[in-house]
C-alpha cells in the first residue's frame, strides 16, 4: 500500500509539472490554474477512496460479487442497455418474475416509490423469499441474474457458514453477514442450504446445544431490524419442510417460489445455451436428445454436454455429433422421436 501511494504521488506530482509548464508556456492565469490542480487531486484522490471503499470486503469471510456497475453503480447511464441478464436464465417466466418482484421492491428506487405512492412503506414489504427446489434447477443462477439485472450486490453465505461449536461465534458472523450487506446497499442476502439452520424443536434447541439456538434467534433479530435499508434475504433449500416455521412466516422469509425439473420445451432451450460457443455437427437434434433425458436437471444437460465435449476431443473432431451424445447418455443409439415431440405440453 505504501508503495501504491508513493507511486501515485508521484504520478501526480509529474502531472503537476506539466501543467505547471503548460501555465508558462500559453500564459494561463494562474487562478485557473489552481482551479485544474485541485479538480485533479479531487478525481485521483476520490478514485483511491472509492477503490478502499470497495477493498472493504477482504477483511470478511463472506464473498461478496457487486453488479452495482464499477464504482459508477449510482450512475443511470452506467450500464449497457442492451444487456439482459435474464436472457440466458432458462425457467419458467412466472417463476423468474415471482422472485424478481420481491427483490425489486426492496432494492430498487424507482420501483419502491411507485409502491410508496400507493401505500406500500419499504418497512412492510417482504423481506426476503425461499427459492425452493431439487438440486441443479438453477436457484443459484437464478439470484445472479436478477442482481446483475437490478445492478445490486450479492453477500453469498450458507447454513453451515452460521453454524459454528465455538461460543458466541455464529451470533457473530451473523452480524457481521448484516453488516456487509448494509455496506453494499443495494444487496442482496444469499443463504444457500437455509436449511441447515436449526428450528427452535429440533435437538439444537433442547440442550446442549444453546450456540445454534442463539445463532437463529440472532438471525431472526438481524432480519427483523431490517427496516429501510434496500436489503433483502433470499435463502435457497431443497428441504422446505425441515425449516424454521418462524423463519418462513410472513414478514421474513414469507414468500416462496418453488423452481421445477424443466419440460421438454426448457430442456431443448437448456441444451441451446450450453452449446452457444460448442461447434456441433448437422445430426445434432436438441429435441430427441430432450426425449431422452426427462426428469434431468439444468445442471444434468450442462454435464451431459461437457461429456458430449470431452468425447469430440478424444477423438479429435472438429465438432461435436450426436454420436458423441448418445454414447454420453449412456445409450447404443440414437434415441428416437418420442411422443413428446409431437405433443410436448403432454410433459
Amino acid at each position: 500500500m505504501q508503495d501504491f501511494l508513493a507511486n501515485l504521488l508521484m504520478y501526480y506530482n509529474q502531472i503537476a509539472m506539466a501543467v505547471r509548464g503548460g501555465i508558462e508556456l500559453y500564459n494561463i492565469h494562474p487562478w485557473l490554474a489552481a482551479l485544474v490542480l485541485v479538480v485533479l487531486a479531487l478525481v485521483v484522490f476520490g478514485s483511491l477512496f472509492l477503490w478502499l471503499v470497495r477493498c472493504r470486503v477482504a477483511s470478511t469471510k463472506f464473498f461478496v460479487l457487486d453488479h452495482r456497475s464499477g464504482w459508477l453503480w449510482w450512475w443511470p447511464w452506467g450500464r449497457n442497455a442492451d444487456q439482459n441478464p435474464l436472457g440466458d436464465v432458462v425457467l419458467p417466466a412466472g417463476k423468474i418474475q415471482q422472485v424478481r418482484d420481491v427483490v425489486e421492491a426492496r432494492t430498487s428506487r424507482e420501483f419502491g416509490g411507485r409502491l410508496e405512492r400507493l401505500g406500500a412503506t419499504l418497512e412492510s414489504r417482504e423481506r426476503g423469499l425461499i427459492i425452493d427446489g431439487v438440486p441443479g434447477t438453477g436457484k443459484t443462477l437464478l439470484v445472479n441474474a436478477v442482481a446483475k439485472d437490478l445492478r445490486a450486490a450479492i453477500v453469498f453465505a450458507s447454513g453451515g457458514d452460521l453454524i459454528t461449536k465455538y461460543q458466541g461465534s455464529g451470533p457473530e458472523s451473523v452480524k457481521e453477514l448484516f453488516r456487509v450487506a448494509k455496506d453494499h446497499q443495494p444487496c442482496i442476502i444469499f443463504v444457500d442450504e437455509i436449511d441447515g439452520l436449526p428450528t427452535r424443536g429440533s435437538e439444537y434447541a433442547n440442550g446442549g446445544h444453546d450456540e445454534q439456538r442463539q445463532t437463529l434467534l440472532q438471525f431472526f433479530v438481524q432480519m427483523d431490524k431490517i427496516g429501510s435499508e434496500r436489503i433483502v434475504v433470499v435463502g435457497a433449500t431443497n428441504a422446505y419442510g425441515s425449516m424454521d416455521g418462524a423463519l418462513r412466516r410472513s414478514g421474513r422469509l414469507g414468500e416462496r417460489v418453488t423452481l421445477p425439473l424443466p419440460d421438454f420445451g426448457l430442456r431443448v432451450r437448456l441444451l441451446q445455451v450450453h452449446t452457444a460457443a460448442v461447434p456441433l455437427d448437422a445430426d445434432v437434434d436438441f429435441r430427441r436428445i430432450a426425449a431422452a433425458t426427462r426428469g434431468k436437471s439444468g445442471a444434468d444437460l450442462r454435464r451431459l454436454v461437457s461429456s458430449a465435449v470431452v468425447r469430440a476431443a478424444r477423438r479429435d473432431a472438429a465438432a461435436v455429433g450426436m454420436a458423441d451424445f448418445v454414447a454420453s447418455l449412456g445409450l447404443s443409439s440414437p434415441p428416437a422421436a418420442a411422443a413428446e415431440i409431437v405433443h410436448p405440453a403432454a410433459w
